[in-house]
Parts: structure tokens; sequence; C-alpha cells
């Protein structure tokens, strides 16, 4: 992915629904998106694992038609707490959660527990 070209990308971009094709006429648009998704392939590729895991829950979610994080990848996670994990689909791509933001929430929250939601209410 980090070598492809303008159009690529451009096209890539599309394809994930991260922009409408007319924002992408404006070339400091397409370079700001490009930018940032190089950026974050380039993340991707130089990660490795740990073995160390976190003692506390995790929640996964992801889009049932995702390509780039499919439900089996979103399922991975679960090596990496030993503790509880869940993981959690709603319909649509990578940016599913643009339809179903509340539903998403919610999930989040309730995954939480209610001592989360207390502690964001208490003023720093």
């Amino acid at each position: 992915m980090l070598g492809r070209t303008g159009e690529q990308w451009r096209a890539e971009v599309l394809a994930q629904g991260i922009v409408d094709e007319e924002m992408l006429d404006s070339p400091r648009v397409l370079d700001f998106v490009v930018s940032r998704l190089r950026a974050n392939c380039l993340l991707a590729a130089r990660y490795r694992p740990s073995a160390e895991r976190v003692s506390c829950p995790l929640l996964a979610i992801g889009g049932d038609a995702d390509a780039l994080a499919p439900p089996e990848l979103l399922a991975r996670w679960a090596a990496h707490t030993s503790r509880d994990f869940l993981s959690k689909t709603y319909s649509g791509g990578h940016f599913y959660y643009r339809d179903q933001l509340p539903s998403v929430c919610r999930e989040v929250l309730a995954a939480a527990g209610s001592g989360a939601a207390r502690r964001t209410e208490r003023p720093s």
C-alpha cells in the first residue's frame, strides 16, 4: 500500500467511503486524507505484537463487511487480555459506526460498566 500512486490512493479513499468524491476534487483534501492513510499504513506495517496481555476486559467492535478489519481479525484481540473479551459486529464496512453511532456508544458504555459512566460525570 505504501507504494501506491496518487490515483490509487484516490481510488482507495473512494472504495472505503472515507470522503465523498466531490471532496477529492480538491488537491488539499486529497493530500490531507492520503497523508494520514499512508501514516496509518506505515504504523501498521511496523507494528510487532507483544506477548504481554492487559488485565482489563476488552471490547472489539467492527463492521461485518469491513475488508480492512474483518470480524475474524477482531477476534484476535481476545489473546491480548487476561480478562473478559467481547466482540461485536455491526452491519457495514470500515465506517459502519457513521450510521449507527448511538448503538455503538451504548455498546461501549455497557461494556465499560456503570463505574466508567460515573467517572466521566465527575469534574476533574
